[in-house]
C-alpha cells in the first residue's frame, strides 16, 4: 500500500490542531464518512485514527476496517510482512509501519503508526488527548505485532519543508 506523504502529513496537522480529542465507545471515536475533510472530525480513538488516516493518504482511497482487533487481522490476512519492533521501528527511511498492542483474542489495546523514528497515534497517553506523535522508543515494550504498511515517498522531505501545511 502506497502512502501519500502530503495528504497523510496533512491531514495529520489539521486532526492535531487542537479540536480532535480522543473518544472511545458506542459508535464515538469513528469517522462515519472517511471523506469528510479533518476540520468536520472531532473525535478518535486509535482505530478510528488509522482508519481515517490510510483512507486519507490513499489513492485509491484504502478502506480498512474499524477496531483495532480487526484491523490486525487484516494485515496478517493480506500478507503484510510482520516485523520485530525494535529492528525497525527507529528507521529512518519513508516507510509507513504499524503496531499493535495486546494480540488477546477480539482485543487489541491499541494501535499506531511508526514513520521515519516517530509514532503519528490518537492517545491519552503522557497528558495529549487526540492525533500527537512520540519517540518511537516509548513504545518499544507495547509492539506485540507490527507490519510494514508500505512506502510514504518523500515523507522526511515533505515534514522537513513544511510541503504538507501548504496543502
Amino acid at each position: 500500500m502506497d502512502i501519500h506523504a502530503t495528504a497523510f502529513l496533512s491531514t495529520f496537522y489539521a486532526l492535531r490542531s487542537g479540536h480532535v480529542r480522543y473518544e472511545i465507545g458506542e459508535g464515538r471515536g469513528k469517522v462515519r464518512r472517511l471523506s469528510n475533510a479533518p476540520a468536520t472530525v472531532t473525535g478518535l480513538d486509535c482505530s478510528g485514527f488509522v482508519q481515517y488516516m490510510i483512507y486519507r493518504a490513499t489513492d485509491p482511497h484504502v478502506r480498512i476496517p474499524a477496531g483495532s482487533w480487526h484491523q490486525e487481522q487484516y494485515f496478517r490476512n493480506n500478507h503484510y510482512v510482520e516485523i520485530p519492533y525494535a529492528d525497525h521501528a527507529w528507521k529512518n527511511d519513508d516507510v509507513v509501519r504499524i503496531g499493535f498492542r495486546d494480540r488477546t483474542p477480539e482485543r487489541i489495546r491499541h494501535v499506531w503508526f511508526v514513520i521515519n523514528g516517530f509514532t503519528y497515534e490518537s492517545t491519552t497517553r503522557a497528558g495529549r488527548n487526540g492525533p500527537t506523535s512520540f519517540l518511537w522508543s516509548v513504545r518499544t515494550d507495547q509492539a506485540d505485532s507490527f507490519y510494514i504498511v508500505g512506502p510514504a515517498r518523500n515523507f522526511l522531505w515533505v515534514e522537513l519543508t513544511g510541503a504538507a501545511s501548504a496543502a
